[in-house]
């Protein structure tokens, strides 16, 4: 990401024209890069995990992060990336597995169907974002948790947890 200043200069015999990059250093020049690209730039003011308990003692923690906010026909929409992690008792733990997880939507859904666990939510926070002066209120809810018949490398448990994020707009800051 740069910007180029071109400067022009002479001699009795000669024209030259130097081209200088400038690169965006500033947290300011982002900011209008990223306005300028279409996308509307945030600020967190708040966030947290949401928290399970499953019924076999495992501890989920869930975020559904924001990388970038844009607007569509009047309303909000981020493209998200989701965090998990999981503490398991020493029990479940095991070897680590080598089996690939399904990546089909239709394997996941029977995955979470034939292994889904009981869960108390422990905490669901509200997370808040800032976008162009207006507060986006963020909740992420586990829909479904089960835990899959495979380890990880480092010989955890794997759990896919089915989510759905409740948004509320509020009025500008």
């Amino acid at each position: 990401m740069s910007s180029a200043t071109k400067t022009t200069f002479s001699n009795d015999r000669h024209l030259y024209i130097a081209e200088r990059v400038t690169p965006m250093t500033s947290i300011d020049t982002v900011k209008d890069k990223i306005k300028e690209y279409g996308y509307l730039d945030f600020e967190r003011i708040k966030e947290e995990c949401s928290v399970y308990c499953l019924n076999d003692e495992t501890v989920i923690k869930l975020l559904v992060k924001p990388l970038k906010f844009f607007k569509i026909d009047g309303n909000y929409t981020a493209t998200t990336i989701p965090i998990m992690a999981s503490f398991s008792p020493s029990g479940l733990r095991g070897n680590p597995s080598n089996a690939r997880l399904p990546s089909e939507p239709s394997q996941i859904e029977l995955l979470l169907k034939e292994n889904a666990l009981e869960f108390t939510p422990v905490k669901e926070p509200w997370n808040e974002y800032e976008v162009e002066g207006i507060k986006l209120s963020v909740q992420t809810v586990a829909q479904a948790i089960a835990k899959v018949d495979h380890n990880d490398v480092q010989g955890e448990p794997i759990y896919l947890v089915n989510h759905q994020s409740v948004v509320k707009r509020y009025p500008p800051v």
